[in-house]
């Protein structure tokens, strides 16, 4: 089977502004009819849907999947799983822009249905979303797609949609005929406010008080080897770094100023560009690719292998050897006044096999020139538009009721969440709120010599540590061994003579006066009489405690 590249016919039929479509159908919407009231356990989906109960939580957390290749058709889609009706059907859908929502119609029996060639891609499609099964309810209120030689037909009904936890009440078409149209779920972000008789998904949820304003910020949500996230109502703090670059331009969500463009490759080479005269350039998730001026494409050119390669609807896309190792270093930074979004050359490489474009395995680049846009852009003359490879490097913040486009530096490979509520009274302000930064590391030494120094204050450090103990064990020995030495022996005194005997029986009769017994003491310890040790072991016991070698292992040590 041929590999389609490029964007199959649903995207075709729901381009980022899609007002043919909405303009096309105009008539379908105005001939809307009442529902009948219908029996049975889903009749509350026809005259009187079932209601939601309210919650307090003011955010919907839609976690994403992006796919490149479903069933050897190449797509480039971001899917998300929903919930419908109370018996929670789930439907695997596309997360598309325009306003519209709408899933396949289960058939009385998948086999036969399937067995019809004329079904045949219909039934390959519902087999990767899933079928949705209405019950008994009134088919009066039509839809026609407005597909081109088509006649795809369907009807409206409304039911409980709940995604991340949170429930709504939303009106959507079931289809009755969709051809290869992959089954959706509509933002309502591009166009804006086409189809007042039928909020989309996002306006749904405010106007039920689900969120408090249309903010729909995005992670990660191009990324094909790992899933990414969709915050409707909030923004998620830990996957940005720092504040928002805002933009507030009167047109439509998704346009932004033309940024600096700055290619830096190996030995830190690196190549500026003038500013394009366009002033806009543009973001969208429907696009696979960097579309680029034809300078920044022809520097790409020159540092990647990349092969001009034709596809078979005629499209001319580039391929590049599967196996190729790029330098990670290599990067393309755009920037925003002071926010820098860094693309790595890494990005630019899709997993997507093209099988018939050479004997080597190949895979698709994600680049092509800006005039290689194959869906209509007018009135508008964008510089660049950014495709899914920036979606990986920039977190994506869009207002369409209020025409806000954010951009912040995504953190990559972050799976906690701190998300928080973002306008109303008490949310907090799409111009003030940051990021955060995501955890830093120990940075590695500068040199070997640097290393080298580290590790000799280390140990000396541990040695003189080690030293200054064993002194102070050691000191305490000698004082713990000098308190245990004996006293010295006092000599005995000379035996009196029997006339000082007689004296001293005179004197213990007599009392004695304050000088005289003062002078007794005084001879009692005379130095002549040797008892001077009590005063020798003291000057000793000082000497220990001082150690005057301690101020030697103190340096040491420090």
């Amino acid at each position: 089977m041929r590999t389609r590249v490029g964007y199959s016919g649903p995207l075709s039929l729901f381009l980022i502004f899609g007002s043919a479509y909405f303009l096309t159908n105009q008539a379908g919407l105005a001939s809307r009819q009442t529902w009948g009231a219908t029996a049975g356990e889903n009749s509350e989906r026809g005259a009187n849907p079932p209601k939601v109960r309210a919650t307090t939580r003011e955010y919907v957390l839609l976690s994403v999947v992006y796919e490149y290749e479903i069933l050897g058709e190449y797509f480039g889609y971001v899917y998300t799983e929903i919930k419908f009706g109370r018996d929670q059907q789930t439907l695997k859908l596309l997360v598309d822009v325009p306003h519209l929502s709408w899933v396949p119609q289960l058939p009385a029996s998948q086999t036969e249905f399937c067995n019809n060639q004329t079904n045949y891609a219909s039934c390959r499609t519902a087999g990767n979303s899933g079928y949705y099964s209405p019950g008994d309810v009134s088919h009066n209120d039509t839809f026609n797609f407005p597909a081109p030689n088509t006649n795809y037909t369907g009807y409206w009904v409304e039911d409980i949609v709940t995604a991340g936890n949170i429930s709504v009440n939303l009106q959507f078409v079931v289809a009755e005929t969709w051809g290869n149209m992959t089954p959706r779920l509509g933002l309502g972000l591009w166009p804006f406010d086409m189809d007042a008789r039928h909020p989309s998904y996002i306006q749904a949820l405010q106007q039920q008080g689900r969120i408090s304003e249309q903010f729909c910020s995005c992670y990660d949500i191009t990324n094909a080897e790992s899933s990414g996230s969709i915050v409707i109502g909030g923004v998620d703090l830990n996957k940005f770094t720092g504040k928002l670059k805002v933009w507030r331009i009167n047109q439509l969500p998704g346009i932004i100023s033309t940024p600096a463009t700055k290619i830096i490759s190996s030995s830190g080479n690196w190549t500026n560009f003038t500013t394009s005269s366009q002033e806009f350039a543009l973001f969208t998730p429907l696009s696979s690719f960097l579309h680029l001026p034809k300078d920044v494409l022809d520097s790409i050119l020159t540092l990647l292998p990349a092969s001009p390669f034709t596809v078979g609807d005629g499209r001319k896309v580039y391929t590049l050897p599967c196996d190729i190792q790029v330098d990670p270093t290599w990067v393309i930074n755009f920037t925003f006044d002071e926010l820098v979004i860094s693309i790595p050359f890494t990005y630019l490489i899709s997993p997507l096999k093209v099988s018939e474009a050479s004997a080597i395995d190949q895979c698709l680049g994600l680049f092509l020139p800006n005039e290689k846009i194959y869906y209509d852009t007018s009135p508008y003359d964008f510089s660049y538009i950014f495709g899914a490879p920036f979606w990986r490097s920039a977190y994506i913040v869009v207002n369409a009721a209020d025409k806000i486009s954010a951009l912040g530096v995504a953190n990559p490979n972050v799976t906690t969440q701190a998300i928080v509520d973002v306008g109303g009274q008490f949310g907090a302000n799409i111009d003030t709120v940051v990021g955060t930064p995501p955890a830093s590391s120990t940075p590695p030494s500068d040199s070997g010599a640097k290393k080298k120094h580290t590790v000799g204050v280390i140990v000396g450090s541990c040695i003189g540590g080690i030293a200054l103990i064993f002194a102070c064990l050691g000191g305490y020995f000698l004082y713990w061994r000098r308190r245990e030495k004996p006293m010295p022996v006092v000599p005995d005194v000379p035996k009196a003579s029997e006339e000082e005997e007689i004296e001293m029986q005179n004197l213990q009769q007599t009392p004695q006066g304050p000088g005289e017994l003062n002078t007794l003491v005084d001879d009692l310890y005379d130095d002549e009489q040797g008892i001077v040790q009590p005063r020798q072991e003291l000057a000793g016991h000082e000497r220990v405690l001082e150690l005057p070698v301690n101020e030697r292992l103190v340096e040491l040590s420090g």
